[in-house]
């Protein structure tokens, strides 16, 4: 008895994608931050007023983050509600308190006020923001921040930081290993002493620089590389132009389109020349990686044609996913915006050459084996569907 077509086609799919029923029941269980883009970042901004010896702090933390950490979560719904920060507010300001500290030129700062200033509502990513002001001994030369909130986190969390001082933007990082930032706001003073043994004056200690074009592009290139290895989404695109990809001249073409798109999207939006919401283009990077998965899994012994301009058109969509790192949390120094632009870029080629090495070779022996198109029929369907509920998470939910 004939199988009717449909029938046929739809069992052939099942079995293409293959998953078990626990994978999906994983997927759907997993809490959405851990679905989307890693939430293990706060920010800082701070402005210092020299001439008035005042640092303001504008801290903003995901506020899921600071609840699992506080435990704000009272009626146990795992969903830290508006009303539960609003009524943990005493213990989130004494918390980010004693985890963040100021001194100017090694003498403590002073925190004159605090208070929460607003809270983000929407979806998993939304942000707590906390006003900070201190008051630091005069004159200020240097002003040292230690930000230590939520590192008793497992999932090693961070912050990214903007300083302005004047007109001039400097960018900072604090993590576990390197908590503390110091921060040159103007040449010191020259130290006039009288020595008991001679009438000679000290002389002046030389004035601090700010960080040098080496240290800027090596501090932007580490953190490309951070950013297309922790963003989970980016990694699965990668793989997936590997599954695929029988001849390194076709591999080299294809990254190398890609490398090309998301290279002029990330300076036009880093430089405010062209912008588009996340909330366009984060379910078109889920839509891009469900494409090149479904792709895949259709033809898991051949690679497609003309993927080079697939992924050339993907790069440009994914290239607004770096941005919005670079220009929102990790900022641009007014002082040296072509070489951190560049160099953040140049991290991220490394990042996405870093995924290509660890798995190309091991993809690359396995192609020839006739339970290959297994491996392709599961890994490329497993993440369609993550990247379905990604799409549907962005689209419709956050």
């Amino acid at each position: 008895m004939p199988i009717h077509p449909l029938r046929h086609a739809a069992r052939a799919w099942s079995r293409h994608l293959a998953l078990p029923p626990i994978m999906l029941i994983v997927l759907l269980g997993l809490p959405r931050p851990i679905l989307a883009h890693p939430t293990h970042a706060g920010t800082l901004i701070s402005h210092i007023k020299p001439d008035e010896g005042r640092v303001e702090v504008l801290l903003s933390i995901i506020h899921d983050d600071l609840g699992r950490t506080l435990r704000l979560d009272t009626d146990g719904n795992n969903i830290v509600d508006t009303a539960e920060l609003q009524a943990g507010e005493a213990r989130i300001l004494d918390y980010l308190d004693q985890h963040l500290a100021l001194s100017a030129d090694g003498a403590p700062c002073t925190r004159q006020e605090r208070k929460l200033v607003q809270i983000e509502t929407g979806d998993a990513l939304a942000k707590l923001h906390t006003y900070f002001d201190y008051t630091c001994p005069q004159p200020i030369t240097s002003v040292s921040y230690t930000l230590t909130a939520l590192f008793e986190d497992d999932g090693g969390y961070r912050h990214y930081g903007r300083v302005q001082v004047g007109e001039r933007i400097t960018p900072a990082s604090f993590n576990r290993e390197f908590p503390t930032t110091t921060i040159e706001v103007a040449p010191r003073p020259a130290a006039a002493a009288a020595s008991t043994d001679s009438a000679a004056t000290t002389p002046p200690e030389p004035a601090p620089t700010t960080a040098s074009t080496g240290q800027t592009m090596l501090f932007y290139t580490w953190e490309g590389i951070l950013h297309i290895l922790s963003g989970f989404d980016h990694v699965l695109f990668v793989i997936c132009l590997l599954l695929v990809a029988r001849h390194f001249k076709g591999l080299a073409g294809v990254i190398t389109s890609f490398t090309v798109g998301h290279s002029v999207t990330l300076i036009l939006s880093a430089l405010d020349v062209v912008t588009v919401s996340p909330h366009i283009t984060e379910p078109l990077i889920a839509l891009s990686i469900i494409y090149v998965a479904v792709e895949d899994v259709l033809k898991p012994q051949e690679e497609p044609r003309y993927r080079f301009l697939i992924t050339a058109a993907f790069g440009l969509i994914h290239g607004f996913g770096f941005s919005y790192v670079l220009r929102d949390d990790v900022g641009l120094p007014t002082d040296a915006l072509l070489p951190a632009l560049l160099s953040f870029n140049v991290g991220v080629e490394l990042g996405q050459l870093a995924i290509v090495a660890a798995c190309y070779p091991l993809l690359r022996l396995m192609m020839d084996k006739t339970w290959y198109r297994y491996v392709v029929w599961g890994g490329g369907g497993s993440v369609a569907v993550l990247a379905g509920w990604w799409f549907v998470d962005r689209a419709f939910l956050s």
